[in-house]
């Protein structure tokens, strides 16, 4: 029987023979001894001397060619056997990959696959010799795509997101990179969006994920929560204040004897009231409401015009509890101001003239939030009849630009003229991909008319033609400003398919104040990208200095520059005229015919009529605009599918151990020579894997992606209780937009403001409107009674008017005689140097109390024909009640006030 060691041997011998050695036979036993081992032990060992030989051999000098390289291999192969994790072993086998090729580490650590050597052997390449293997997070989306999307949607829709141009915010993933999104504004905190989506969802009978994680996504895609409106919508803004008012004439009704319970009470529902009109109403308005105050179509159709009403096909048979609530409690209100006893009429008329002004104020509100709604549906359907042939054009005159220098001065600081820029936001789809593209018009100076919008959009439609031949039709949509909203842009529009080849199929004007969100965040990107180009050392000053800010650093992707010095304003031609514009917001061009529409899509629209002559031009724009063209927003993804990524960077060039990535997006090949990647690319077979995004980095893409479409439609969300209807139907067309009638100040109204107007010139202090319509209503005459009625009451805006129509007039006042040009030289010394005494003196000219100046009253001797009661009052202001000498008499009170503008500097004049 053949023994053991003697089949050791054997295998011996064959692989020596194999590597060209001389077999071992003839060796005396205690060299074999030293040669081998019994088969019990782990592999096959030989001598130190026959290993070398037999290595040598095989693979040449080169592979081992020192004792010491092979105590290494074999070093790094004790410690790859000890080793049990992939890991750990790949980073030793990347060590020995550098020495020594795969056939001599095989002869080390038996049973290696070329697989495994390959893997270590591009570890090494990557990351360097026994580097650690870089952590890969793999998170588990533990919700599904589908609530994420819902939710989404819902937190960027337009009744909650109000686009303004207030910067950009960085959204920062857990990579490191950051996602530039335009700073929107909420008008809800988060608590409050969250409940309202639970609402929403138990409506629509939607599951959505838990509360907690609404707030996790809601502080990481966070926006501006703006708690004063007065700058974005100024109904919102004359709303809030009508709320404020109220409350304020409920706690002065409490001093005066009104049931604290009561009143709390009425208290609680206009602050529920308030909220509703902020964030629910916008939400309950549709089409086929069988709420009537809901009613879209209802609520918009005019009944003086058939052609701008349409009836529902649904019965108004129910009511919104809340629009209800809202309702009685000003209802409560007028009633409460009527039982309680107030100390006079006066007082009384003032709590009615706030509590109707208040009224209307909060109607108004919720008028223009229905009309919004309404209105913005124009623009979703516009955007879903895009197509590579149709395009959607918003445009918006932006804010003018202020001159800014890196390093200015305080006397260049004042007196800046603005610098016109007009932006124009292009959408259109190609193979159902939204794309866009932003033009901006930079004109040195300009009066924003009408003919000047009309160049600058041919100028748009005629470069969008000429680069995208395939384009043939547009919609506009812009706001209510009169140089849009006028027969003469709207006329030339019409004929700007015979000179552009394109044709205007419609324009849309949102609400006043409804919000134009594309143009307003390219204003806000814009704004950016100059302020960074100031920083950097540079000023901008003109338009070319500005257009080169915009295109600094390789300008933003998708927005197209042009500058020009001036637009030619001045057109031949008749202006055309179109009969009652301004009550229609919605006109379309078909067969040569312009029909329009008070409400959009409310009625068959009305014919219109205009009156023009054939000979009207303009001068067109000479320049060209920028490089660019459209880029493709990023498109929300599939549920349930993972974004794919290349999983793995490419080392820098130029270090040791570079390899070749492929290009192509979403392959993670990797190549040590250029020739392999060639190979690769010519057969253009890619790996790719995919990359499993968190939550929040899901959530901030996707957020972003919304924002910029700017496509999410207003979710439709039912009120919390309807009921069998039990009040009156409010009337068709109740939210139509009034026109205001011409309101005609009396003389007595008139000398107040002048009188008002003439202190603030006088002091160099200008009276604030909102404080002038406080202390109008409770102005004194000379004879001690109530100047006004309260029927002659002035609003804030009307004052605001007065006023600036009086400082009109002042700025037009001209000098032009010698004489008069020394004389205004010698007032404005005389007024400086008196000025330069009254700062150093404690009483201040000139000395005045609500409309009365008491300096001119002493003057004129007419402090006699005030009565005593205003006496006593005016003594009381300023303090003089110690020097009075008998409070019964006029004569006392006449003076002291006499005495106290006796120290006044114009006693001296």
């Amino acid at each position: 029987m053949t023994s053991a060691f003697e089949i050791q041997r054997s295998r011996l011998n064959a692989f020596l023979a194999e590597c060209g050695i001389h077999p071992l036979v003839e060796k005396p036993w205690l060299e074999w001894e030293s040669v081998v081992v019994y088969p019990g032990n782990p592999g096959c060992l030989w001598s130190q001397l026959q290993a070398s030989t037999a290595i040598s051999k095989m693979l040449g000098d080169e592979a081992v060619c020192s004792p010491s390289d092979r105590s290494y291999l074999e070093g790094l192969a004790e410690a790859y056997k000890n080793s049990t994790a992939w890991d750990t072993r790949r980073q030793i086998l990347s060590v020995m990959a550098g020495i020594a090729s795969y056939k001599a580490i095989s002869l080390f650590i038996p049973g290696i696959t070329p697989y495994r050597y390959t893997m270590a052997n591009l570890h090494r390449l990557q990351f360097g010799r026994a580097a650690p293997v870089p952590k890969k997070d793999a998170p588990r989306l533990r919700i599904d795509r589908q609530q994420l999307d819902h939710f989404l949607t819902f937190i960027t829709s337009p009744h909650l997101v109000q686009d303004l141009p207030f910067g950009n915010k960085n959204l920062k993933l857990s990579n490191g990179h950051s996602i530039t999104v335009p700073n929107v504004i909420r008008t809800l905190i988060p608590q409050r969006i969250v409940r309202q989506y639970q609402q929403y969802c138990s409506d629509s009978n939607f599951t959505p994920f838990s509360e907690r994680t609404m707030t996790r996504i809601l502080s990481e895609c966070s926006a501006s929560v703006r708690k004063s409106l007065q700058g974005l919508d100024y109904f919102a803004a004359e709303g809030a204040r009508a709320f404020d008012d109220l409350s304020l004439v409920l706690e002065q009704a409490v001093e005066i004897g009104a049931s604290k319970e009561r009143v709390q009470g009425l208290q609680e529902a206009l602050k529920a009231g308030k909220l509703y009109l902020k964030g629910d109403f916008k939400a309950h308005i549709t089409d086929d409401s069988p709420i009537a105050e809901h009613c879209s179509i209802f609520s918009l159709s005019d009944p003086s015009d058939e052609d701008l009403r349409q009836s529902c096909t649904h019965v108004h048979d129910q009511t919104c509890d809340q629009c209800t609530s809202l309702a009685s409690a000003l209802s409560d209100m007028e009633k409460l101001l009527g039982e309680i006893p107030f100390c006079n009429e006066d007082d009384r008329d003032e709590a009615f003239y706030l509590y109707r002004n208040a009224a209307l104020a909060i109607r108004a509100w919720k008028c223009h939030l229905l009309r919004t709604v309404r209105q913005d549906q124009a623009r979703f359907d516009a955007l879903d009849l895009l197509d590579e042939r149709t395009v959607l054009l918003i445009n918006d005159w932006a804010m003018k630009f202020i001159p800014q220098k890196y390093r200015e001065s305080q006397a260049d600081w004042f007196g800046k003229r603005g610098i016109s820029w007009h932006i124009s936001v292009a959408y259109r789809k190609v193979d159902q991909q939204l794309q866009s593209q932003a033009f901006i018009n930079l004109i040195q100076s300009c009066s924003q008319g009408s003919a000047a919008v009309v160049v600058i959009l041919h100028h748009i439609i005629q470069t969008l033609k000429l680069e995208h031949p395939e384009i043939e039709r547009v919609f506009l949509r812009q706001d209510n400003a009169g140089c849009y909203h006028s027969a003469s842009t709207i006329v030339a529009c019409t004929r700007f398919e015979a000179s552009t080849r394109v044709k205007i199929e419609g324009l849309d004007f949102s609400d006043p104040q409804g919000g134009k969100g594309a143009a307003d965040r390219m204003a806000a990107a814009a704004k950016s990208q100059i302020r960074m180009f100031i920083n950097e050392g540079n000023d901008v000053t003109n338009a070319q200095q500005m257009k080169d800010a915009l295109l600094s650093h390789g300008g933003t992707e998708g927005v197209r520059v042009a500058v020009s010095d001036s637009l030619e304003e001045s057109v031949t031609g008749e202006l055309p005229k179109i009969v009652g514009i301004s009550k229609l917001n919605n006109f379309r061009f078909t067969g040569g015919k312009l029909t329009a529409w008070r409400a959009y899509a409310v009625g068959r629209g009305k014919l219109l009529e205009f009156t023009t002559t054939p000979d009207r031009s303009y001068k067109w724009w000479v320049g060209s605009f920028s490089n660019g063209d459209f880029k493709e927003l990023a498109k929300p993804q599939s549920k349930g599918k993972a974004e794919e990524r290349p999983t793995e960077e490419a080392m820098p060039r130029g270090q040791e151990g570079d390899v070749f990535p492929c290009p192509q997006e979403g392959c993670v090949r990797l190549f040590q020579r250029l020739s392999n990647l060639e190979r690769h690319l010519s057969f253009e077979k890619c790996s790719k894997s995919l990359e499993r995004l968190s939550l929040m980095d899901l959530s901030k893409t996707e957020y972003a992606s919304l924002l910029y479409e700017g496509a999410v439609a207003m979710p439709a969300l039912l009120p919390t209780s309807t009921f069998t209807a039990v009040t009156p139907v409010p009337q068709e067309g109740w939210a139509l937009k009034e026109t205001k009638k011409a309101y005609r100040f009396n003389e007595k109204q008139k000398s107040y403001l002048e009188a008002k107007f003439s202190i603030g010139q006088a002091t160099g202090r200008k009276l604030d409107a909102e404080v002038v319509a406080k202390e109008m209503r409770h102005a004194l005459g000379s004879d001690g009674r109530r100047l006004f009625k309260s029927s002659e009451f002035l609003t804030v805006q009307q004052i605001t008017s007065y006023f600036s129509r009086l400082s009109a007039k002042v700025r037009q006042q001209v000098v032009t005689t010698e004489e008069d040009i020394c004389a205004a030289a010698e007032e404005a010394n005389f007024h400086k140097a008196r000025e330069d005494i009254l700062l150093a003196m404690n009483l201040e000219h000139p000395i005045v109390f609500d409309q009365y100046h008491i300096c001119d009253l002493v003057r004129d001797n007419r402090l006699k024909n005030l009565k005593l009661g205003l006496l006593q009052m005016l003594c009381e202001k300023f303090n003089l009640q110690d020097s009075v000498t008998d409070r019964r008499k006029k004569v006392s009170y006449i003076d002291a006030l006499a005495d106290l503008v006796g120290g006044c500097s114009c006693s001296h004049d």
